[in-house]
């Protein structure tokens, strides 16, 4: 019995020690969990009240959550801001920050986002190829039903084809009905059976861009030439586009911006169908705008009669400078890093800097003719340096037949031999007035020379004259008012061609014609002056004074020069017998009242009315006659700059304007004569740098029995020959480097375009275009 009881003791009974012992460990434990189940309980209340008014606001927040990141949806898929543009009622763009409401959305992304078929992204203009895109799903068969929507509700026409249980291929339209940004995005349905599948297709801006010359586009899904599409919208006016830039840092922000003539502003931004045009503020009306520069301090645009305007968007315009008939167009903006400074270039070969893009300075450029107010006989005068310094017209300014009479008041202030004074007319029937190798006044009409016994010299002051009768074909050359020694069988066509003085660029020569020293007068007459004196019988027996002697006696008396011919001293004027002088000279003096006013229908340059003061540059020299065709420095049309200190400014005539590090601006001598031919029948319209070349776009328009040739052309390094890249056989107009495809890309007429992949050493013709339009800009991106 003992034995029994101490078996119940030993299975299932507890001493009081050890009860005791567990009760306190209890205790502890308890004292221990309580504090823990209360703060539990609060939590959870907590937690089941913030749920509830959740659940109240469910219908204004449970689409979409914010972070400065990207967008949350319902069930936690996160969009990064740059990945998808969500589109809200009002046709805004959802950007970081923002709220989005559900009944704000026109379109919802479906809870399966994420996964490696739901977001599609297309360019416009993509190609046949990049139309198929495929949805891979082991649920989709046959029988899938799939639907397209525009972000308006449109449906889309497309054709699928489905492989079971594998995946969905869905073409996009590739007619004119091609998909655009515009009604962009497009929300996708795939419902197979009681499953459904949504995606989402962005279709974006094109990566290229052309416009031609009458506003219609050409676009490129690819920033590699080869497969352009028309596009059948146009920009809505029949105004030229002169060029294109590129702005935004992601697809929400991307625009392109056009500028053109009279004075148009063109944008193409994420979900328009194509470029409109600006509403623009006044200080800008209808002038030309030339030239459009992308930079971090927004965009500026220039264009003619000096005009500057600037935008931070390109949607709101300011003019920086303003526009005035006094100043010359500007053609070209560049930024030159080296000197953190922005550069314009335009007419009469101006070129401005500025570091902040309000206050404009003009640069002088060393190889621009300089003003002395005493350079001869103490008169004013215009200096011209043995660097290719010159002055040309816009036009000969005549009219009639070619018959001329041309003086100059010039003083060589280096020996005068193979010296070039003036030039006028076409390559094959030009004019010039020269000396020889013996320095000898000499004409150059056509091919042919003639040369006269006058010799000139150093540092000594000249009447020059060069009379020309086509009725008869005899022209006369005069020094000093000397008899005019004539020749015979001569003929020149000269009507409404540039006049050329100093630098002969009209000419091909083995070496350059320059003039250096002084010249003070030009007059060019649109007829053959009178060099016959008619007969007078009062105040005594004798002859009136020609038309030439009256001209040659006025630049005497005016410039201190002693006239060879001492009889012109004793002629007589008509109307009086007053002493001729500067002052009345035109009035007075001639033998018949028909040529009482002698500037008329004539160029005349007269230095002796300009006001500027000693040793100032020159880049107009003003027409006292009223024919309003200045003498000008060469225009410039283009500007490009790189990282290592290289400024280039080129303009017509192949006209060329260098800065390289500290040195000063100067022209730049380069030729291509011995591949291109004469300088005056190529105009450097456009050039941009490239990592290791500067390339730009030559054109001719002179050449005898061709249309107009084209070249694309490249130099190396400052100071070397050009290099032939390409020959055109029409006129190329616009360049465009972009720099992360290592692809330049140029266009022009009838269609015209060329490009290189790898940085402008290799080019190739683009045929892929088979239209005859003038493309007149490009931009890639």
């Amino acid at each position: 019995m003992h034995k029994q009881f101490n078996s119940y003791i030993d299975q299932s009974g507890m001493t009081l020690v050890e009860i005791l012992v567990s009760l306190v460990i209890l205790g502890l434990v308890l004292t221990t969990i309580f504090p823990l189940v209360t703060d539990s309980l609060q939590v959870t209340n907590l937690a089941n009240s913030i749920t509830s008014r959740l659940l109240g606001d469910q219908e204004n927040i449970e689409i979409v959550a914010v972070t400065k990141d990207g967008a949350y949806l319902e069930d936690g898929t996160f969009i990064p801001e740059s990945y998808y543009p969500v589109v809200l009622e009002d046709g805004t763009t959802w950007v970081p920050g923002m709220t989005i409401k559900k009944a704000d959305l026109i379109r919802f992304l479906a809870a399966n986002l994420g996964s490696e078929y739901e977001l599609f992204e297309v360019y416009e203009g993509y190609t046949e190829e990049e139309a198929q895109l495929t949805i891979e799903d082991r649920s989709f068969t046959q029988d899938s039903e799939f639907v397209m929507v525009d972000k308006d509700g449109n449906e889309i026409d497309v054709d699928i084809s489905v492989s079971d249980g594998q995946s969905l291929t869905f073409s996009l339209p590739i007619d004119t009905a091609r998909l655009t940004n515009l009604h962009s995005p497009y929300h996708i349905t795939i419902t197979t059976d009681d499953t459904e599948i949504s995606s989402m297709l962005l279709v974006h801006l094109p990566r290229a861009v052309i416009v031609n010359s009458n506003g219609n586009l050409l676009i490129s899904s690819s920033s590699q030439p080869g497969n352009w599409i028309n596009k059948t919208s146009t920009i809505s006016n029949s105004y030229q586009v002169n060029k294109i830039c590129f702005v935004g840092n992601s697809e929400q922000t991307a625009r392109y911006i056009a500028v053109g003539n009279g004075g148009s502003i063109y944008l193409w931004e994420n979900g328009e169908q194509v470029f409109r045009k600006l509403s623009l503020s006044s200080g800008i009306g209808t002038t030309d705008l030339n030239d459009i520069l992308a930079t971090d301090d927004g965009l500026l645009v220039v264009g003619d009669d000096g005009l500057i305007l600037h935008s931070l968007d390109g949607s709101t315009w300011e003019v920086r400078r303003s526009k005035s008939n006094n100043q010359p167009d500007l053609n070209a903006i560049a930024y030159f890093t080296d000197k953190e400074e922005y550069v314009c270039v335009g007419e009469s070969g101006i070129i401005l800097i500025s570091s902040d893009a309000e206050v404009w300075t003009q640069l002088s450029v060393s190889g621009y003719p300089q003003l002395s107010s005493n350079a001869i006989h103490n008169k004013k005068a215009v200096l011209f340096s043995e660097t290719g310094d010159h002055l040309m017209t816009p036009s000969a300014g005549m009219s009639g037949d070619n018959s001329r009479t041309i003086f100059m008041v010039v003083k060589p202030t280096a020996p005068p031999a193979n010296i070039h004074l003036l030039t006028m007319g076409s390559p094959n029937k030009h004019l010039t007035l020269r000396t020889d190798s013996s320095g000898n006044l000499s004409v150059e009409t056509g091919s042919i020379s003639h040369t006269s016994s006058f010799t000139l010299a150093q540092d000594a002051a000249y009447i020059i004259s060069c009379r020309y009768d086509q009725s008869t074909d005899i022209l006369g050359l005069s020094v000093n008012g000397s008899g005019l020694q004539e020749f015979n069988n001569i003929q020149i066509d000269t009507d409404g061609d540039s006049i050329y003085l100093g630098n002969n660029l009209l000419t091909n020569y083995n070496d350059p014609l320059y003039f250096e020293g002084a010249m003070a007068e030009v007059f060019v007459f649109n007829r053959a002056l009178s060099s016959t004196r008619s007969s007078r019988s009062w105040p005594s027996s004798g002859s009136y004074a020609s038309e030439m002697d009256v001209a040659n006696k006025y630049l005497s008396l005016k410039y201190g020069i002693t006239l060879q011919d001492s009889s012109i001293s004793n002629t007589y004027y008509y109307g009086t017998i007053r002493q001729l002088n500067e002052n009345n000279w035109r009035s007075n003096y001639w033998p018949s009242n028909d040529y009482r006013n002698m500037d008329q229908g004539v160029l005349w340059l007269n230095t002796n009315d300009f006001n500027l003061g000693a040793e100032q540059q020159v880049r107009v020299w003003s027409d006292n006659s009223g024919a309003n065709n200045h003498a000008t420095v060469t225009a410039l049309y283009a500007a490009a700059c790189n990282d290592q200190g290289d400024l280039y400014a080129a303009g017509y005539h192949r006209h060329m304007i260098r800065y390289e590090s500290d040195n000063d601006l100067s022209q730049d001598n380069e030729n291509l004569n011995s591949q291109l031919g004469p300088p005056v029948q190529y105009s450097l319209d456009d050039m941009l740098y490239v990592p290791s070349l500067l390339i730009g776009l030559l054109n001719d328009s002179l050449a005898t029995g061709e249309t107009t040739k084209g070249y694309i052309a490249a130099v190396n390094r400052p100071g070397s020959n050009y290099d032939l890249k390409v020959v055109s056989d029409y006129r190329l107009n616009d360049i465009f480097y972009y720099s992360d495809a290592d692809t330049v890309v140029v266009v022009g007429n009838s269609s015209s375009i060329f490009y290189s992949e790898n940085d402008g050493v290799n080019w190739y013709k683009d045929d892929s275009v088979t239209t005859s339009y003038n493309l007149t800009a490009i931009c890639l991106r």
